[in-house]
């Protein structure tokens, strides 16, 4: 998670977007990253000392402040394994919706929906429920 250093203009995220999108076909990274009002929640999937090394670059990039890590551990599955770098924004509303959401679902979630860390709740359901079919 992260905060940008004032709002990201449609362009700035476009050209993170593409440079995230080209990068991490190359390494082998996927992923999903949200924005809403300068707030950033980010999930990468991939091999530990690519997405190390991947979390170190982002550490250093001057748009983002406050960057810490909310999980890090091994996966046995890619939970975002068709997209380079899925993304969206949005809005305030539309995060306490799929907290609503989460709460609603939470008996009914398959094993790799369910979490017991809501950062990576939220973000596997959002991808779940909304997106899975979206370009990456």
């Amino acid at each position: 998670m992260s905060y940008s250093k004032g709002l990201f203009s449609d362009k700035t995220l476009e050209d993170i977007l593409q440079t995230s999108r080209r990068n991490n076909q190359r390494s082998g990274v996927t992923g999903v990253l949200l924005y809403a009002d300068g707030s950033i929640i980010q999930a990468l999937e991939g091999p530990k000392e690519t997405v190390v090394a991947l979390y170190e670059t982002i550490l250093q990039d001057p748009r983002h402040w406050h960057i810490s890590t909310v999980l890090s551990r091994p996966i046995r599955q890619r939970t975002f394994s068709e997209w380079s770098m899925g993304f969206q924004a949005v809005s305030t509303i539309e995060i306490e919706d799929i907290r609503n959401l989460i709460i609603t679902q939470r008996g009914r979630q398959s094993a790799i929906m369910y979490s017991d860390n809501v950062v990576l709740g939220l973000l596997q359901l959002f991808y779940a429920s909304h997106f899975r079919n979206a370009p990456s």
